[in-house]
């Protein structure tokens, strides 16, 4: 009668353990995404208003964002969704500005805009992109911001005031 043995496996054990964590350990890697909504009863706000709001706001942070340097500036941004009546129901933030206090301040003042309801395709909630960028210097305070027009393709796009820092992060 013919002995039966036992063949050894090709692949070393640690390795096979090796391989299993490095797997569990992904799938429990999650992302988060942060999201803006307007707050109930809040003003509306068009792209003019965006302006006037957020240099104003701006322009108490630009002092703590500025610290030693001469100027600073920065962007981030947005997707946001837009109702059948034109307004921003939330606004989802793709790419932060890196400082958390400017990231609030652009996700509340984009949550809070207004557009002239969508012709294109009506009853039907839209996504559109923003991209808002501020620039600070002592004596200026300015944001700049880009508006893909829900449900089209123009972009309006907000030029710096005349006396703004050039070259904002984009």
């Amino acid at each position: 009668m013919l002995d039966t043995g036992s063949t050894r496996t090709a692949m070393l054990w640690r390795w096979c353990s090796f391989a299993l964590s490095i797997s569990m350990a992904a799938s429990c890697i999650s992302s988060t995404q942060q999201y803006f909504v307007p707050t109930a009863g809040q003003e509306r706000i068009d792209s003019g208003g965006l302006r006037s709001r957020g240099d104003a706001l701006l322009a108490a942070e630009c002092p703590r964002l500025r610290g030693d340097k001469e100027s600073d500036n920065g962007a981030a941004d947005f997707t946001i969704t837009v109702d059948r009546e034109g307004y921003v129901t939330r606004a989802r933030l793709d790419r932060s500005s890196g400082d958390e206090r400017i990231d609030q301040l652009f996700g509340g003042l984009t949550a809070a805009l207004q557009f002239d309801p969508p012709a294109s395709t009506p009853g039907v909630s839209l996504e559109s992109a923003v991209t808002l960028a501020y620039a600070c210097s002592p004596t200026v305070a300015a944001i700049t911001f880009q508006i893909k027009q829900p449900g089209g393709d123009s972009v309006y796009v907000a030029p710096p005031p005349t006396d703004a820092p050039q070259n904002p992060a984009s």
